[in-house]
């Protein structure tokens, strides 16, 4: 498990590294009412994701 905290450039990579995989959308604040499962091909995170450069993957 990986867990990413203001760090969108190693998420992006490890999205791009993982294809298949799941992220788990929870708040900072440890809250049992938000909790949300994703696919990495997501077309919702792909709307949420903000855009860096990173010339290797395509958004």
């Amino acid at each position: 498990m990986a867990a990413f905290d203001d760090d969108d450039r190693s998420y992006l990579t490890w999205v791009n590294n993982f294809p298949q995989s799941f992220v788990a959308n929870v708040l900072r604040a440890p809250n049992s009412n938000y909790f949300v499962i994703h696919k990495t091909t997501s077309t919702a995170l792909k709307k949420t994701i903000p855009r860096i450069a990173l010339p290797e993957m395509i958004i």
